[in-house]
């Protein structure tokens, strides 16, 4: 296992850092294919472990509630996430295929009679995307 401080380093190797202007303090930082495709190696692993295991006390609706959600959203393979800029934006986005979720929860519903259980969600073949600003 790396520690933080490599994964750092292997991040900050991703990237080129270029000093915008000598009259001006502070620099820019321009994201190559390559360097984008080292630095996912470094940032998925932190995204979907942060992701991975979501507990949601109670979501309530007209009628019932859900409570105890959990769920279960493991990190795709390397080559189904792609990682790229967008300058227009001053932005990184962050595109995902192929992700698979498992959602369990406590149920009750209330029409006419009141309805209690447990679901089970298998949800396969997820797209997601993410797309991070940086300010000035």
């Amino acid at each position: 296992m790396l520690s933080f401080v490599k994964k750092a380093l292997m991040a900050a190797s991703a990237v080129s850092a270029i000093i915008t202007n000598v009259n001006q303090p502070g620099l820019a930082v321009s994201l190559t294919p390559p360097g984008a495709n080292n630095a996912k190696n470094v940032i998925a692993p932190y995204l979907f472990g942060f992701l991975k295991d979501l507990k949601i006390a109670e979501v309530p609706f007209k009628g019932g509630f859900l409570k105890n959600l959990e769920v279960e959203l493991p990190q795709p393979p390397l080559e189904d996430i792609d990682l790229k800029s967008n300058p227009s934006h001053n932005s990184v986005e962050i595109a995902v295929n192929g992700v698979n979720a498992t959602i369990t929860a406590d149920f009750s519903y209330t029409y006419f009679i009141t309805v209690t259980g447990k679901i089970d969600i298998l949800i396969t073949d997820i797209g997601m995307d993410f797309e991070c600003g940086f300010g000035q």
